[in-house]
């Protein structure tokens, strides 16, 4: 499941406002500012599309090139001691300090991915209900600590 939409290349995250009760995005990845807002699911995609839709065809109507998001071109700051670090294992391994970057980037990604895929095969899609009798307290501080009784803490 995710909460970012895609539509001609362009894409927003989906994301609730609890004050005006609607949901809301910003197209991501350019300096142009193209927000979307809707109250329901089916009217936001709509609303996305038809403002991709506008600012595309508002660039042509102005004779201006739109956006376009996530060139593959962006600037990293990092500190001195990081930059040398990278530059000598890209060096160590005989490739650029881009391939370098890139490959990190890479596998950043790929263990997230792999962590979220976890996480999900992980939920408990009934969560267990407990009445009081199947509950046992034990003071922590000036705290209790419910835990539901299990075979090893029925003492």
């Amino acid at each position: 499941m995710s909460d970012i939409i895609e539509y001609k290349g362009y894409q927003t995250k989906i994301e609730f406002d609890s004050d005006s009760n609607l949901l809301f995005g910003v197209v991501m990845g350019i300096n142009d500012r193209i927000i979307i807002e809707a109250e329901g699911v089916t009217e936001f995609k709509d609303a996305f599309h038809e403002s991709v839709d506008d600012y595309l065809a508002l660039c042509k109507e102005l004779n201006k090139e739109p956006q376009k998001p996530y060139k593959g071109v962006f600037n990293v700051r990092v500190s001195p001691a990081l930059h040398k670090e990278a530059a000598q294992e890209a060096y160590r391994r005989s490739i650029t300090l881009n391939e370098f970057v890139c490959e990190a980037i890479e596998q950043h990604l790929e263990l997230e991915e792999k962590y979220s895929e976890w996480k999900e095969s992980q939920r408990i899609v009934d969560e267990p209900r407990f009445n009081f009798s199947e509950i046992r307290t034990a003071k922590v501080g000036n705290l209790l600590q419910y835990q539901p009784r299990t075979a090893e803490n029925l003492n």
